[in-house]
């Protein structure tokens, strides 16, 4: 599967983009901080915050 399907099926879950990005960056490098989720996807360090609290209370992270 692509990287791209691999992403569209998260979202088809309810995951939204930078969900999508920080679960896939989570999957291949296991337990990371927010600043080294930040860095590894591009995603401002404020954001990928947030999107690591919300993929907590969906029980994705």
């Amino acid at each position: 599967m692509s990287n791209k399907a691999f992403l569209d099926n998260l979202r088809a879950f309810g995951l939204t983009g930078q969900e999508a990005l920080i679960y896939e960056a989570l999957l291949k490098h296991g337990t990371m901080t927010g600043y080294e989720v930040a860095k590894e996807t591009g995603i401002s360090r404020s954001n990928a915050y947030g999107s690591l609290s919300s993929l907590v209370d969906k029980g994705a992270a």
